[in-house]
């Protein structure tokens, strides 16, 4: 988000005809990313729902300012696979549960929704039902998704 390239992305989306019902925000690691949107958001008059992807450990460090940061908030994505890289880790189930469960209570402390990582086994049906079925245990509202099937 604090990018020349990220701030491109806004400023072509706020100076667009095309109307977008949300955008997804990636690498959020701080409230000033999602302010500096807001600020544009309102300045403009818009109305597009804000989707904050935390898949960083500064992110993470920071999710609960992140989560409370802008009306225009309608729910934490979380990135496993890019959290996992920052972190040096794997990106299954055990390895990211802290990053997971600290995302669902921030999401739970500001009453927005959060969205599991996508499942990345794509042939692998029952172990993406245990991984769901996981996320939605946790707390998770739903789990994005990586391809058609």
């Amino acid at each position: 988000m604090g990018s020349h390239a990220g701030l491109a992305d806004i400023s072509a989306v706020v100076n667009s005809d095309i109307h977008f019902d949300f955008l997804v925000l990636p690498k959020v690691e701080c409230a000033r990313d999602l302010l500096l949107v807001d600020e544009w958001l309102t300045a403009g008059r818009f109305d597009i729902q804000l989707i904050a992807l935390i898949e960083t450990a500064r992110g993470l460090d920071t999710v609960c300012a992140i989560a409370r940061s802008t009306k225009w908030l309608v729910a934490l994505l979380f990135g496993a696979a890019d959290m996992a890289a920052d972190l040096e880790a794997r990106p299954s189930w055990e390895p990211m549960l802290f990053a997971r469960s600290r995302v669902v209570a921030a999401c739970a402390g500001v009453g927005v929704p959060a969205i599991d990582s996508p499942f990345f086994g794509i042939a692998d049906d029952i172990a993406l039902r245990d991984e769901a079925s996981r996320s939605a245990a946790l707390g998770f509202y739903a789990k994005s998704a990586i391809h058609p099937s």
